[in-house]
């Protein structure tokens, strides 16, 4: 029975460097993960006349 040789530690950190290298060329663009999305929620057109309720909320 053959075995698979297994990498060195040398081999493994070439491996790690080259993910964490993709990795970040991935996410480059990308917001990060602790900003929170928020956009705003239209007016009601019937608040609006009413003047009442909420106005424009954000989520």
């Amino acid at each position: 029975m053959k075995t698979t040789p297994t990498p060195t530690e040398k081999q493994q950190a070439a491996q790690r460097k080259r993910l964490e290298d993709l990795l970040d060329k991935a996410l480059a663009d990308t917001f990060p993960a602790s900003d929170p999305v928020s956009y705003l929620v239209p007016e009601d057109p019937q608040t609006k006349a009413g003047g009442k309720g909420k106005k424009g909320r954000r989520e």
